[in-house]
């Protein structure tokens, strides 16, 4: 039954494909057969010639993309109708950079502008990708578009799903593993924020990808492709790429110890990392100033803004207990979650602050339900998730100074992974209480926020 169900979805995708080349999207045409091919690609890659993860992975790959598609489309129609990004205006600098990098002569002069002049200073990833895919959609197809950005932005979060997929299997069997991704992909943040033209799908991307190879068996390979995703992501973002090394400490500790030239491979390692991260240093360190004054400037800001109420008594407390604090504050922050319906405009706008909603109420339910097993459920994690869950907590409060939801996707695999464990081991009886009790306490949180606001009015 799975494989005719992707036999189908693939001559959709092909009919799709071709339709919108004849009705002269020709950009648009190519990019969804170029998306299928590569969807096809990495999930024969990552299924490891298994038929059963073939199947899994190919049947969510194809989900997904029509689901993020849609979405695309449906975030796209607002922007059609204005000629402006109702939210979000980041976006405006991203567009606008690919736009003008689109109309350079070639790609080769794109790479120099971006990695050698680096004319931009910071993000000189994206700015490459966006303007690469400007330059080859101006001059072989009928240009670029804010559409193609948008859906070209989303296929990255679409590969989320299967390397979270292949996450989840080292903890629990594959139907399970695909039920929960499949949940991962529709309901999480990811899909919230996978059609807007930022960084942070991007950066969530190679987060995933990072996390996976570290479940995998140690190999020089895999350990040279987790440091190139850790420059990669550095140019997308720097204090993601500067975290990632991290993974790089982790992969090498508790892969690399069973390798037969483990301490051959560790002290490499650490020479190519210092010479690498000097290297790195001194080629940034403009970047760096300017990235550092940027963050000094919003640590203020967030500061400033967060105004009255519950979160601006957070910042007042002492240093240590403020960042723990915020960092627990800010996965189930969204309040109240229909923001986004009550600040919409048009019925598009509040439908995708619908999906806004449903996002952040699946967040708060995971985060909610593995912090109180943690303390009620006795649970203990294998060790390497354990570590992970402790890294992914460090990276939270290390971004206390600029708490945004968006720039915390990366790390959400970690989280959710350690969520389905825990809940997948649980007696069951013990499950349905902390079940019942995330549910109430998340019901009792919306109330006291209803009960003050109308306080407020009063």
């Amino acid at each position: 039954m799975n494989s005719l169900w992707i036999v189908v979805l693939s001559l959709i995708c092909f009919v799709i494909s071709l339709y919108q080349i004849l009705i002269g999207e020709s950009a648009i045409g190519m990019s969804f057969l170029i998306f299928t091919f590569i969807g096809i690609f990495t999930s024969g890659i990552l299924s490891g010639a298994k038929q059963p993860h073939m199947h899994n992975l190919l049947l969510l790959f194809f989900v997904n993309l029509f689901a993020y598609t849609l979405f695309s489309l449906l975030s796209y129609y607002p922007y059609l109708t204005t000629g402006q990004f109702f939210i979000y205006p980041d976006q405006y600098h991203f567009y606008e950079h690919g736009e003008k990098l689109g109309h350079f002569g070639s790609l080769s002069e794109i790479y120099r502008a971006c990695f050698i002049d680096r004319i931009h200073l910071e993000n000189e990833a994206a700015h490459f990708l966006h303007g690469s895919i400007a330059f080859f959609a101006n001059k072989y197809f009928n240009g670029n578009s804010v559409l193609l950005q948008i859906i070209h932005t989303s296929f990255w979060g679409i590969l989320i799903g299967l390397f979270i997929y292949k996450i989840l299997h080292f903890y629990v069997p594959n139907a399970k593993a695909f039920k929960y991704s499949l949940l991962y992909s529709l309901l999480s943040p990811v899909f919230y924020y996978s059609p807007w033209i930022l960084r942070d799908i991007h950066v969530a991307l190679l987060y995933s990808a990072g996390i996976y190879i570290m479940h995998t068996r140690f190999s020089v390979l895999r350990l040279t492709i987790l440091m190139l995703l850790a420059y990669i992501t550095l140019e997308f973002r720097l204090q993601h790429g500067v975290f990632y090394v991290i993974f790089i400490g982790i992969y090498v500790f508790f892969r690399g110890k069973t390798h037969a030239y483990y301490r051959v491979i560790l002290p490499i390692t650490l020479i190519v990392f210092v010479f690498s991260l000097s290297l790195i240093i001194t080629a940034l360190w403009p970047k760096i100033e300017f990235v550092f004054r940027n963050f000094q400037s919003y640590s203020s800001y967030t500061e400033a803004r967060v105004g009255e109420g519950f979160g601006a008594y957070l910042y007042t407390l002492p240093p240590g207990i403020k960042h723990f604090s915020i960092a627990i504050y800010s996965q189930i922050s969204q309040f109240p979650p229909w923001v986004g319906i009550e600040k919409s405009e048009t019925f598009v706008q509040g439908l995708i602050g619908s999906i806004e909603l449903i996002s952040s109420m699946f967040w708060s339910y995971v985060f909610l339900f593995l912090l109180l097993s943690m303390f009620w459920g006795e649970q203990r994690l294998p060790k390497l998730l354990l570590f992970l869950l402790v890294v992914a907590f460090i990276f939270l409060v290390s971004n206390t100074a600029n708490m945004n939801i968006r720039r915390l996707v990366g790390i959400y695999p970690i989280i959710y992974t350690a969520f389905v464990y825990v809940k997948e081991t649980l007696p069951q009886k013990k499950k349905r209480q902390i079940d019942v009790f995330t549910k109430t306490a998340y019901m009792l949180l919306v109330a006291i926020y209803l009960q003050l606001s109308i306080t407020n009015l009063t």
